[in-house]
């Protein structure tokens, strides 16, 4: 006897787990679990064969929320990026950088003329005296959201802009230079005084080390290059000693060319803590001499600058491209105090000024003129410069800048700090990926159109207002930037991604979704570890005699279904809906009624009272998801227009002549537990096409899991049969 057609028989009958290992001995990557015969990838590896490699997460820059103002959780590649799983590495959008593109770029690495920092960082140095002005502690971007912070003489947001010198404005007067002052108490070492420009941002100078007994002019001296100062000592010729009392000397610097309202000096050295400094802030200027015990005396109270500290002294244009002032007439660079010098501010006027400066008209036509003695310009909205001929252009919230206080930045700006302006138009010039009047938003990626064309573009609200990938695809009420002035939400308007297409993936919509489907080798009931999984069946209770309702399956909508309609028509509604099934294969359901009285007929909905009104009786239709898989959101009545309604009491109507109470209401009756894995985890998507390579021993399936039979769904879900070569 042959034993080849015994051995195929015994073959043929063996249960699908006895004939076949985990797909490609899981590559390597992984452990082969039993007796599910699925892989269990090692980390960083993924897929049915764990032959793909994973990208790393980061905090994701567009995001549909979790929770209510919960967004930008980890996504591989931050969703600025596709992964490509040969390498392990994302193809980061153009702007975008780092292992999981989850850091901004700095434009063209700052023009060469600044320092790239993260806003945590720029947070850190900018605080410099200490106030708690931190950013990072709760906030999603502050190792995200990365800008310049350009060198002395640099500005804009990608530091391409020249800073022109700024002065004081000469026609007016009465205002004071920024004096501040020192009590010191030490009898040796050194110490130093750092000195910050008007910011921000901050550009720290700091004195080489001064003796404690120094003289005026060595303290002078030590300020070269620094800042042009007057140093007055209260006693003596030494800092720290004076000739009444040698262990106490009160020492005053007033800035002669830096104007406005100064950062207080920073006391550094091995005496700092010998040393007291004081501004002219409100909380020290009134109070100079009071806190160093009386000494002070007339002179040495601490006083706030009042002069102007504008680009030109606000006396000229300003050439962005040059960093040069071209003066108005009648004015010319001066020494700082008003006259002729060499600064290149036009803080000096030639002579007798009788009107206000402008382009043929005073202050241009676009402001009006205060007149003698200042003969400044006020300009009109949209209008600025010293003479009024420049453009404004429009504000929002910086996407770079220094905090002002915990965790709370992101204040309006020109531009929104992510453009430059173009004053001769009042038009911001965005940065690449960026867009709106003033760069207020970042663009959706996957170009013109956005996401590719297979999907929508929204802001961060938007994207949680229909969110649906924390919702198994059904529609939520989680918000995102709502309450007014959040500073943890400050980009609810501002960021913007993609929700692409049903059949489409990827941060910008430009990858394919495959068909999913059940794993067919799960479920079939050997033992704890494998129970037998089933499909969902939801319960509509329906108490009506007239009107109609809808149905909301995943945000589609059916078409009216009717009170009296019957299974079929119940049926062919659902299964058309693009949440049923999709373009690779048809949707199906089974419906089945259970009548709630004899005397209904099987239809959607009967309302029947055998009880005289007392009573009443529906009908229960059995939704049996046959092409849908796992654990289902509940449909949703999302039009009800069945009657009868009520009487106008607000009491239902008892049943007379066939009249009776509505009543329509969803219930889970068995949670689907079936896989809804793409490929059926039998094999592995093609981004490209949308299209599965099945493992060895699988094919396209029906969607029945583990007794599917070859169908069209294109998922692996199939269980090929073995066949074995003949004897010959």
């Amino acid at each position: 006897m042959n034993p080849l057609p015994l051995l195929l028989l015994l073959v043929l009958s063996l249960p699908p787990t006895t004939r076949a290992a985990c797909p490609n001995l899981c590559s390597g990557h992984g452990e082969c679990s039993r007796p599910d015969l699925t892989c269990n990838c090692f980390f960083g590896w993924t897929g049915g064969d764990c032959s793909l490699r994973q990208c790393k997460l980061g905090f994701a820059w567009s995001d549909e929320a979790k929770v209510t103002d919960n967004a930008h959780n980890l996504k591989a590649c931050s969703d600025r990026g596709n992964c490509d799983h040969q390498t392990g590495m994302c193809t980061c959008m153009a702007g975008f950088e780092g292992r999981s593109c989850e850091r901004m770029s700095c434009p063209i690495d700052c023009n060469g003329h600044g320092t790239c920092v993260s806003m945590r960082y720029h947070a850190k140095q900018s605080d410099i005296y200490n106030e708690g002005k931190s950013y990072g502690d709760n906030t999603w971007d502050a190792d995200k959201n990365f800008g310049c912070v350009c060198d002395e003489f640099y500005a804009g947001y990608d530091c391409s802009l020249r800073e022109c010198p700024v002065g004081d404005d000469p026609m007016t007067s009465g205002q004071a230079n920024e004096i501040q002052q020192l009590a010191c108490t030490a009898t040796s070492g050194t110490f130093t005084l750092t000195f910050y420009k008007q910011g921000p941002p901050f550009r720290p100078m700091t004195t080489p080390p001064i003796a404690w007994d120094a003289s005026t002019s060595a303290v002078t001296t030590a300020f070269t290059g620094i800042a042009d100062v007057v140093v007055t000592y209260k006693f003596g010729t030494a800092f720290c000693a004076g000739s009444t009392d040698s262990t106490r000397n009160v020492v005053q610097i007033e800035f002669k060319q830096d104007f406005g309202d100064l950062p207080v000096m920073i006391v550094g050295g091995n005496m700092a803590s010998s040393i007291q400094i004081f501004g002219a802030a409100p909380d020290f200027g009134a109070t100079g001499e009071a806190v160093v015990g009386g000494d002070g005396g007339t002179g040495h109270v601490p006083t706030r600058g009042t002069k102007e500290n504008e680009p030109c002294s606000r006396r000229g244009f300003c050439d962005t491209l040059t960093g040069v002032c071209t003066c108005y007439t009648a004015f010319q660079t001066s020494d700082g105090v008003g006259q002729a010098g060499p600064r290149g501010d036009c803080g000096s006027p030639k002579g007798g000024i009788t009107a206000c400066p402008g382009t043929s008209l005073a202050c241009s036509g676009h402001g009006y003129c205060l007149g003698s003695p200042t003969f400044q310009c006020v300009c009109s909205a949209g209008y600025t410069g010293g003479d009024c001929s420049e453009r404004t252009c429009p504000t929002s919230y910086s996407w770079f800048d220094t905090p002002v206080g915990l965790d709370n930045a992101h204040y309006k700006i020109e531009c929104s700090n992510m453009g430059v302006c173009d004053k001769t138009k009042g038009e911001c010039k965005c940065r690449t990926n960026f867009e709106g009047a003033a760069c207020e938003r970042m663009s959706c990626p996957g170009g013109d159109p956005p996401c590719t064309g297979h999907g929508t573009c929204l802001s961060q609200a938007q994207l949680a207002e229909n969110s649906l990938v924390h919702s198994n695809g059904a529609r939520t009420d989680l918000t995102y930037g709502k309450i007014p002035n959040y500073k943890y939400t400050w980009d609810y308007n501002k960021v913007w991604g993609c929700q692409c297409d049903q059949d489409y993936t990827g941060y910008d919509c430009s990858l394919r979704v495959c068909p999913k489907g059940d794993d067919p080798i799960t479920g079939n009931g050997n033992g704890l570890l494998d129970p037998i999984q089933v499909k969902e069946v939801q319960n509509i209770f329906c108490m009506a005699k007239s009107g109609t309702f809808r149905l909301r399956f995943r945000n589609y909508e059916t078409v009216d279904i009717s009170h009296d309609a019957n299974i079929y028509a119940v049926e062919s509604a659902l299964e058309n809906l693009q949440s049923i099934g999709g373009a690779t294969y048809q949707g199906d359901v089974t419906v089945e009624v259970s009548p709630g009285d004899p005397n209904c007929n099987a239809t959607a909905c009967c309302a029947y009272n055998r009880t005289n009104g007392t009573s009443f009786h529906g009908n229960t239709l059995s939704i049996y998801f046959i092409s849908e898989l796992g654990n289902l959101p509940p449909l949703i009545v999302s039009q009800n227009k069945l009657g009868p309604y009520n009487n106008g009491t607000g009491q239902y109507k008892k049943l007379v002549g066939g009249e009776g109470p509505t009543s329509i209401a969803v219930t889970t009756r068995q949670d689907g537990t079936t896989e809804h894995a793409e490929c059926s985890n039998r094999g592995i998507c093609n981004r490209a096409d949308g299209v599965c390579a099945c493992f060895d021993g699988f094919g396209s399936s029906n969607g029945n899991g583990r007794h599917s039979k070859a169908g069209t769904r294109g998922d692996c879900g199939y269980v090929l049969p073995v066949f074995m070569p003949s004897a010959q």
